[in-house]
């Protein structure tokens, strides 16, 4: 039976525990300089006078927070993105002879230079990271602009 000992670290536990507790006292002694400043302060004024500013702080930051609660209720900015079916553009017919781009082949063409670029991407390797993080962002990119391109064609 082989039994495993466990190395106990007393040095790096004791090292940890003494800088633990300078930062502690540190803190502590900051708080109290603090306190001591604030209350030879604060002793100056007049009880009324700190009452009145309490009781206008405590209006003040309730009526803050009132605001921003009933402003994220009637926010109208929309954080989702809306969906919308996807368009055919209806096809202008050309005169005879005369070959003019439709909106649809305009349309086309812009799909086919995103493809080709998301293509060129992985023959670099920093291309490589790019196309991965646009994969990561947006999974189903290629697959979407591969049917839109079939919808498109047909």
């Amino acid at each position: 039976m082989i039994k495993f000992r466990r190395k106990q670290a007393k040095e790096s536990t004791a090292g940890r525990d003494i800088i633990a507790q300078s930062i502690a006292t540190r803190l502590l002694r900051v708080q109290q300089v603090w306190a001591a400043w604030m209350n030879k302060h604060s002793d100056r004024c007049n009880p009324k006078l700190r009452g009145a500013l309490l009781i206008i702080f405590l209006v003040s930051m309730a009526a803050i927070s009132m605001t921003m609660l009933l402003g994220g209720f009637k926010s109208r900015n929309k954080l989702f993105a809306q969906t919308n079916f996807i368009t055919v553009p209806h096809v202008i017919s050309t005169e005879e002879g005369l070959s003019v781009n439709t909106p649809t082949d305009v349309v086309l063409q812009r799909i086919k230079k995103i493809r080709l670029y998301l293509d060129s991407l992985s023959e670099t390797s920093e291309g490589k990271i790019k196309l991965d993080s646009i994969n990561r962002l947006h999974p189903g990119l290629q697959d979407s602009i591969k049917m839109i391109e079939i919808i498109y064609q047909q």
